[in-house]
């Protein structure tokens, strides 16, 4: 069996088993980025020099005392760009940060290193992470694995590429609406989205080591780091790494302990919402809704009691989402695209359109609409109101609703992977994910069914801090239906 077909964690047994070596293993993966790079444009910036050479002190270092090797020792990974790599850009896709070099790992790529992992490179995003196609003025698009005429997904969209690819085992991701989970669904990898605050954000735009100390209370963002990778299994490992306080990050929860796997589920209630009914959200695939219940029917199998909830439960998700992002205080998204400068908005959407560009059209009609909403600001204002308190309202029923072994499964996405540039005909379709990051609840991606060659995956939540019962689950699906595949081609 390929190095490409196999998890992180089962490569590092190897290791430590001394089957094959750490060099032999980044050689691999070297050169499966180097065959597939050309056709994706998901890796952006690559060290290959340095890993293999990294490699090579990992073995040396395997022969003279391979007693207390770390978790990950010689497995090789990639990093979403928007996460500080020492000695790397770190650019969020924006041309006013074409040239910003980290001059320090992330925590969560320091605590992935000292876990024994060896970074190959970083990954492509849309441009400052926003919109769920992978594309920006930096470094242009990155394509499906599965159908280049179709998107990878935003924001962590050449992580996932590069994974489902076989490029790369494993990675680090994040998400504010959805960033890890649609990218996972589309490429028909595994996805987590961990619940908020667990993990330690250091490191990621915006928060920079010389702010995160600053970034207490309604000044903290929604984002959420996680890992994806090709099987279900490295989410756990990987987690385990991630969790917890890096003496930085004010917010991190101290005493999180992640629980221990779901092997029962006799006494579990699964909640599925096959068919989704949002406003603003296109309607759900046949194939997708079929996913869902497929789902449903195996926990049922397995002794869950399944039952199927009302399709307009979250009918606000899209301004739920809005609301949880409106109490984050910071800077506007149209002061952050045009890094404060002066622009001339038309002849910014004209360039976007007809000329050399130097913002994306999906960050462009985002600033539109922010000024829209600034224009009527008390009627906005009001709305939101009405809108937060829902929100919270929203939290604690289905906290209470989750609590034990309790999942709710629906659709990553109401389709699969949509056509390249067809996401701006349907804006709001984030929001099947986006609610949950503004709910603050742990949520996995794990692809169930594959038609015409495309994954169809969905979403696993519980309640807050209940991230072993979503990963318990998606250990299940890929038990069950089979997990990941490698693209042909």
């Amino acid at each position: 069996m390929s190095l490409s077909e196999i998890s992180a964690t089962e490569i590092a047994r190897r290791i430590k088993r001394r089957d094959v070596s750490c060099l032999e293993v980044t050689e691999f993966f070297v050169q499966e980025q180097k065959r597939w790079n050309p056709k994706l444009n998901a890796v952006v910036e690559n060290r290959w020099a340095d890993a293999l050479e990294e490699a090579r002190a990992k073995d040396r270092e395997l022969a003279a005392d391979p007693a207390s090797l770390p978790p990950l020792f010689g497995v090789p990974m990639t990093v979403k760009e928007m996460i500080q790599v020492q000695g790397y850009r770190s650019t969020l896709g924006s041309i006013h940060r074409r040239r910003w070099v980290a001059t320090r790992d992330a925590s969560v790529v320091s605590r992935m290193r000292a876990a024994g992992a060896i970074v190959l490179g970083t990954t492509n995003v849309p441009e400052l992470g926003f919109w769920f196609e992978c594309e920006n003025p930096v470094y242009g698009r990155t394509l499906n694995p599965f159908d280049p005429t179709r998107t990878s997904g935003g924001s962590s969209g050449g992580e996932a590429a590069i994974i489902a690819a076989g490029g790369s085992p494993m990675g680090l991701g994040s998400d504010v609406g959805g960033s890890i989970r649609m990218p996972a669904g589309f490429c028909g990898i595994f996805g987590h989205k961990p619940s908020n605050r667990i993990v330690p954000i250091t490191g990621h735009y915006p928060a920079g080591f010389d702010i995160i100390t600053e970034l207490r209370g309604a000044r903290y963002p929604l984002t959420s780091i996680g890992p994806l990778a090709r099987a279900s299994e490295d989410l756990w490992t990987i987690l385990r790494l991630l969790i917890g306080p890096d003496g930085l990050d004010p917010e991190v929860k101290s005493d999180f302990r992640l629980g221990a796997p779901v092997t029962d589920w006799t006494d579990a209630t699964v909640w599925i919402l096959p068919e989704p009914a949002m406003i603003g959200v296109g309607g759900t695939s046949t194939a997708m809704a079929q996913a869902v219940r497929l789902t449903g029917a195996y926990f049922e199998s397995l002794g869950a009691r399944v039952r199927e909830m009302r399709p307009d439960v979250l009918r606000n998700a899209a301004s739920l989402w809005s609301a949880g992002l409106s109490e984050v205080e910071g800077r506007s998204f149209e002061e952050t695209l045009f890094n404060e400068g002066p622009a001339n908005l038309p002849v910014e959407v004209f360039r976007s359109l007809f000329g050399a560009r130097h913002y994306t059209l999906p960050a462009l009609m985002t600033v539109i609409t922010e000024r829209l909403m600034d224009a009527s600001q008390s009627h906005w204002r009001k709305l939101n109101a009405e809108r937060v308190r829902e929100l919270h309202t929203t939290r604690t029923k289905l906290d209470m609703l989750l609590r034990g072994k309790n999942l709710l499964v629906l659709p990553v996405h109401p389709r699969e992977a949509p056509h390249l540039g067809a996401t701006m005909l349907r804006p709001f379709d984030f929001a099947m994910t986006g609610v949950f990051n503004a709910l603050g609840f742990p949520a996995t991606a794990a692809p169930v069914t594959w038609e015409q060659g495309l994954p169809q995956s969905v979403q696993l939540i519980s309640a807050w801090g209940q991230d072993h019962v979503t990963l318990s689950a998606a250990q299940i699906l890929e038990s069950a239906f089979g997990g990941s595949r490698r693209p042909t081609s």
